[in-house]
């Protein structure tokens, strides 16, 4: 009985050996398919997510607002009448994914993945015992690099993929006829769907066959005189106004911006993947190797991130004129108090006129503006209307949403004409602002232009579908909370600024930003007297029925402590007084005791009266 039940024991755990056997992990099922570097380039993909998602989180939500992807046959077929014209669509579809939290990070760390993945696959196909597969990942450290750099179209790098994928199939080709005809054929393709990259890829041919068979290199001058052929066509065609425009990375740049170096280190490192390719094509696997491959996979490791580091400062999402990318993220999502609370950083650490707009733009949307201003220590009227170069279409964008937040809808609308222009008139962002202010003005033929356009978009669609029933509809627009108050607003510009916005707020006088930005400017330009006019003609009626805090705080520099008739006239609370004779007493022992300013600071720095006291800031 117990030798049975041996017996019945031993055969038991055979049977689940072989059950185990029969049923792999999922780890052994992913690896027998794809083999242990499925897992290497899934660990490279998701390290890139996070490091683009934690520098760029914002910067991808900012430049979506500068393409335009339309689901239309008429938009896509003119992708193709230029050269790079499908790289450039690509590119084009996938930022407009950028409007997305975290869709961005995903789709870059993908495509850089893919750039990497193509390269090592090129180096082993030339030398497949060789250690130096590391350095296929010197293409995508670069884009990375180039991720954050405004001027850089990410066409390049879609482009750049393609290459690498037609470079890839070049190597299986057999025969001495069909790679010529392969590489010319392909060279002509590449020139039209990715643009300058097919010079690349015929210089690295040619490069290659002159490596390899010297005396046969000849024939693969055909597909490099495609390259150069094409390149004249195009320049003598008006496609560029420049052969490095056709030829050279510049193609992937800012046409008017001096290109950056490292997208020729990009072109340049493909050659050199390529040589030491070349010669260690030859390689075989040998044990007693071991130290020696340790080694060189260390020195490209080291070579990586070598080139990481030095370069780290480009992994930033850095300001663009003076503009922070996520103080314009809270406004673009109406998130008034994010941007509120986070400015308090940006204006400790670096201070802008654009920044100090936006947060404008938030206290006025919250009712504040005249209220807690001077709590975050303007400038001067600078920080409330910065004034525009006539050339930055971003901060041409950012006056159309200062104009309309004062109600200045004339204005909102040609500043969002000068921003879409800027940006090729691709902008979505600004085609919505053209829409909405042609909406309020009645301008319905123009209002159903721009929706039309935004009705073929994926993240806009949805908006301008809706907004159709405001089309020649006066009454659905009276009614509407956002566009109703906004033509309430509609009148004749008058004067300068702040006139004209008290023009506004005596027009329309629930539309407390016009008068409170009226009176504010007035405040950062010191000009009592003006400023006197003003609240003297307002106070206690709709327009104007109390007094905010600065305008309570001016009041008090021209009437005084002791009129109480004047006190009534205006309503200024007691303690209001009661803190402006302390501040008086108190300023004037800061002047005979300079230990004393700081202290004064500290005490009413949010007040409109030290503002008033401090010497006026030179530009």
């Amino acid at each position: 009985m117990r030798e049975f039940q041996k017996i019945s024991t031993r055969k038991k755990g055979e049977y689940e050996a072989a059950f185990r056997e029969e049923k792999p992990s999922l780890f052994q099922r992913l690896t027998a398919i794809f083999g242990h570097t499925a897992f290497f380039w899934l660990a490279v993909a998701v390290v890139l997510f996070f490091v683009l998602e934690s520098r760029g989180r914002f910067y991808f939500f900012f430049i979506e607002q500068r393409q335009l992807f339309l689901y239309d046959a008429g938009f896509i077929a003119s992708y193709f009448a230029r050269p790079g014209g499908c790289a450039q669509m690509v590119a084009d579809y996938l930022m407009q994914f950028f409007a997305q939290p975290y869709l961005g990070a995903a789709l870059m760390s993908a495509l850089l993945t893919t750039v990497g993945m193509l390269s090592v696959s090129v180096i082993r196909r030339i030398a497949p015992h060789a250690e130096v597969w590391l350095l296929g990942l010197l293409p995508t450290a670069i884009l990375l690099l180039m991720t954050f750099n405004t001027n850089y179209s990410y066409a390049g790098t879609v482009a750049y993929a393609l290459m690498l994928a037609m470079l890839y199939a070049y190597l299986f080709i057999p025969t001495l006829l069909l790679q010529v005809a392969y590489a010319t054929v392909a060279t002509a393709m590449l020139f039209w769907w990715g643009g300058p990259v097919a010079f690349l890829f015929s210089t690295c041919i040619f490069l290659w066959e002159l490596a390899t068979r010297f005396w046969r290199a000849y024939g693969f001058l055909l597909p490099l005189a495609v390259a150069v052929g094409t390149a004249i066509w195009g320049v003598y065609d008006a496609w560029a106004g420049e052969y490095r425009l056709l030829l050279a990375p510049d193609g992937y740049y800012a046409p008017l911006e001096s290109p950056d170096p490292l997208l020729y280190a990009l072109w340049a490192c493909l050659p050199v993947m390529l040589t030491v390719a070349y010669f260690l094509r030859g390689r075989k696997v040998e044990k007693n190797e071991i130290g020696r491959r340790v080694m060189e996979t260390a020195l490209q490791f080291v070579l990586i991130g070598g080139l990481l580091w030095f370069g780290r400062d480009r992994l930033t999402d850095h300001e663009t004129s003076g503009y922070s990318k996520e103080l314009e993220c809270y406004l673009r999502q109406g998130r008034w108090d994010d941007l509120i609370a986070r400015y308090t950083y940006y204006n400790t650490y670096h201070h802008t006129p654009l920044n100090a707009c936006m947060l404008g733009i938030a206290l006025a949307e919250r009712g504040q503006l005249a209220d807690s201003l001077f709590r975050y220590a303007p400038r001067g009227a600078e920080d409330v209307v910065p004034t525009w170069d006539g050339h930055d279409p971003q901060a041409a964008a950012l006056l159309s949403d200062l104009y309309f937040s004062m109600g200045y809808i004339d204005v909102a609308q040609r500043m969002a004409l000068e921003a879409n222009a800027g940006m090729d008139d691709r902008s979505p962002r600004m085609i919505k602002r053209l829409a909405e202010t042609s909406l309020i003005r009645g301008a319905y033929p123009l209002a159903e232009k721009y929706l039309a356009v935004l009705e073929r978009t994926r993240y806009y669609g949805r908006w301008a579908r809706d907004s159709r029933r405001f089309l020649y509809n006066d009454s659905a627009i009276v009614a509407d909370s956002l566009l109703g108050r906004k033509r309430r607003c509609l009148t004749a510009a008058v004067g300068d600024l702040p006139h004209t916005l008290h023009n506004i707020a005596e027009h329309n006088p629930t539309h407390r930003a016009s008068i409170e930005y009226a009176g504010v400017i007035l405040l950062l330009d010191r000009d009592l007297g003006r400023f006197r006019t003003m609240t003297d003609s307002c106070v206690g009626r709709m327009v104007l029925p109390r007094l905010p805090k600065s305008f309570q705080e001016a009041t008090t520099l021209y009437v005084g402590v002791d009129d109480t008739t004047a006190r009534k006239r205006y309503r200024l609370p007691a303690d209001v007084t009661t803190r402006y004779a302390d501040f008086r007493r108190r300023a004037g022992s800061a002047r005979s005791n300079n230990g004393s300013s700081e202290a004064l600071r500290e005490a009413f720095g949010d007040t409109y009266w030290y503002y008033f006291s401090q010497p006026r800031a030179t530009k």
